[in-house]
C-alpha cells in the first residue's frame, strides 16, 4: 500500500492527486459565494438588510467587522480579502469607479493603479478620463506611465451608457462559480508555501508624464 499525504490527495487529479475536497478550502469558496451574492445582488432582502446594519456608507471591502457582530457575519468576512483579490470592475459608464482605489486594470494581477495621483485630479472615470464615450487620450497619456496607458485604452466603453460590473477574473463569462473559488483558494495556499504572498509588488510605474517626455 503506497501512502499519501491528505494535501496531495486533494489535488486535481491532472496533478496527480485524487480530486477529494478539502473542507477548509471548499468553505471558504461556500462563504466567498454568499459574499458574491450580496455584492451583485443588492436587491435581495437579506443584502438589504446586512448592508443596512453593517456596511450602510462604507464600502464592503473596507468596513470594520464590529466585535459585536454575528458569527454569520464574521464567517463571510473572513473571506472578503480572497475573494477581493479576484474581483475586477468591468468599465460601463464609469460612474462608480475609483480610479485610484478600485480594481480595473487589466492584465495586471493586482488591478489597480500604482501611479501616485496628481494634486486637485478627480477620482471618477467618467468625469475626467471619459469623454463623449471615449477615453480623453490626452488626459491619460499626461497622468499615467505607458504600461497603464496600454492596458486602459484597450477597454472598451459601452455605447449604450451601461452600468460598470463586477466580474470574477478567473472565468471567461466573469460569473462566479464554487469549482473556479475552490481551485483558486487551494491555489493561494500553494503560492504561498512557495514564496511569501504579496499583493501587487513593487512600483516601477513613475509618472505618465516624466515617461512620455522620455519617448
Amino acid at each position: 500500500m503506497h501512502w499519501m499525504a491528505w494535501n496531495e490527495m486533494t489535488d486535481a487529479k491532472k496533478e496527480g492527486g485524487m480530486g477529494f475536497r478539502d473542507i477548509y478550502y471548499f468553505n471558504t469558496a461556500l462563504l466567498a459565494k454568499q459574499l458574491w451574492r450580496l455584492i451583485t445582488f443588492p436587491n435581495l432582502l437579506v443584502s438589504k438588510v446586512l448592508k443596512a446594519k453593517y456596511w450602510y456608507k462604507d464600502d464592503i471591502f473596507k468596513t470594520k467587522v464590529p466585535n459585536s457582530a454575528s458569527w454569520f457575519w464574521q464567517s463571510i468576512m473572513s473571506v472578503r480579502e480572497f475573494l477581493e483579490r479576484g474581483i475586477r470592475k468591468r468599465v460601463g459608464n464609469g460612474k462608480t469607479i475609483n480610479i485610484w482605489e478600485d480594481r480595473w486594470i487589466p492584465n495586471n494581477e493586482d488591478g489597480r493603479l500604482k501611479t501616485k495621483m496628481p494634486d486637485n485630479f478627480q477620482v471618477k472615470l467618467r468625469n475626467q478620463l471619459i469623454r463623449n464615450f471615449r477615453w480623453n487620450k490626452e488626459l491619460i497619456f499626461q497622468t499615467f506611465c505607458r504600461e497603464y496607458v496600454e492596458n486602459i485604452l484597450c477597454i472598451p466603453i459601452s455605447l449604450a451608457g451601461r452600468n460598470d460590473k463586477l466580474f470574477w477574473k478567473y472565468l471567461a463569462n466573469g460569473y462566479y462559480t464554487l469549482q473556479s473559488s475552490y481551485w483558486r483558494a487551494k491555489e493561494e495556499q500553494k503560492l504561498s508555501q512557495q514564496r511569501p504572498h504579496q499583493e501587487g509588488g513593487p512600483n516601477n510605474c513613475s509618472h505618465g508624464g516624466n515617461i512620455w517626455k522620455s519617448i
